[in-house]
């Protein structure tokens, strides 16, 4: 199963953050980051739930410190994270979806027990279980007029 290019953007945008905080490894918290970073779909939950980028760059910095940025990134990604990316493609499956979204991406990060983007969720106050309904929600709103778009481009007929 592929990502979708926003998808692909996420998980490059965690490890540039990862970079920028001189972090030599990409966590569940620089993907929590890049999450809120991008536009779409994982953004807009979690601006709903109340994290908003700045505060949860604020956050990582308070947690987990700042490096120096021109450090490469010798240990790549935390089993953590690679937990998380392998289970978003569970979800995308569980949604019916082709590719992997950033949506499943953040749904899989609700889902990840004991990692840093949960202890920065459960710091912030989030409720974890709402904000996957959330996210459940807008796949389903996602889906609903995906499908009616498409009924109305096929009942349309051409002269």
């Amino acid at each position: 199963m592929r990502y979708t290019e926003e998808a692909e953007n996420v998980v490059l945008t965690a490890a540039r953050h990862a970079k920028q905080l001189g972090h030599s490894f990409v966590g569940s918290q620089h993907i929590l980051l890049a999450l809120s970073d991008h536009g779409g779909g994982a953004a807009m939950i979690l601006r709903n739930a109340g994290l908003e980028f700045s505060l949860l760059q604020e956050m990582v910095v308070m947690l987990y410190g700042v490096g120096a940025s021109d450090l490469a990134l010798p240990q790549g990604f935390t089993t953590a994270a690679k937990w998380i990316l392998m289970d978003s493609r569970s979800e995308a499956k569980h949604s019916g979806k082709r590719k992997i979204e950033s949506v499943h991406i953040l749904m899989s990060v609700l889902r990840r027990e004991q990692c840093a983007a949960q202890e920065i969720l459960r710091i912030a106050g989030v409720d974890r279980d709402g904000t996957f309904t959330r996210s459940v929600d807008y796949l389903k709103k996602e889906a609903t007029a995906s499908t009616s778009t498409k009924k109305e481009a096929v009942s349309t007929k051409l002269l």
